[in-house]
């Protein structure tokens, strides 16, 4: 179409992977600078034209999706963006967005579970466990959303109103 290729003549997704999995070796060599060995790593989302989208500015965003979901999964690695992957994006960014007027809003609640000591039959202690009120799903789980406050950085404030909320 005229436009910017980064790869022209590359027309297969293998040769891409080929390409990807390359990059990747050559990432995982050492970098000697100033007399330290450094090692970094890196994640690569990967878009085709035109069959993840008709234009560059597409084509980057999609590859950008792409590589997100590769340094969710811990990085160093490549993935391949899917119609799919963009749908669960946006499903994390609406989740996100989410738990964010949740910690505003302190829609958040803690059960209380008594810790007993099996040969004193005595409670010893109490565990404090999370529960998001949600006023349009009822109770969530943390394990419906503690990745995604994680992987937000909204645990933090989260944990902070947990441990507050306790010691009250």
């Amino acid at each position: 179409t005229g436009g910017i290729q980064i790869m022209p003549g590359v027309t297969h997704m293998e040769d891409v992977v080929k390409i990807a999995s390359k990059l990747l070796d050559i990432f995982h060599l050492p970098l000697h600078i100033g007399g330290r060995e450094i090692h970094v790593t890196a994640s690569i989302g990967i878009s085709m034209y035109p069959d993840d989208a008709a234009d560059a500015e597409a084509l980057m965003k999609n590859a950008d999706t792409a590589m997100y979901r590769g340094k969710q999964r811990g990085g160093d690695n490549f993935q391949l963006y899917t119609r799919e992957l963009d749908t669960h994006a946006r499903e994390e960014l609406e989740l996100e967005a989410r738990l964010r007027r949740a910690l505003a809003l302190q829609e958040f609640v803690l059960y209380y579970q008594p810790r007993v000591d099996a040969a004193t039959e005595s409670v010893v202690a109490f565990e404090a466990l999370l529960r998001w009120n949600d006023p349009d799903r009822g109770l969530i789980m943390p394990r419906d959303f503690i990745q995604a406050a994680e992987s937000s950085g909204l645990i933090v404030p989260i944990g902070r109103w947990a441990i507050q909320t306790a010691c009250r």
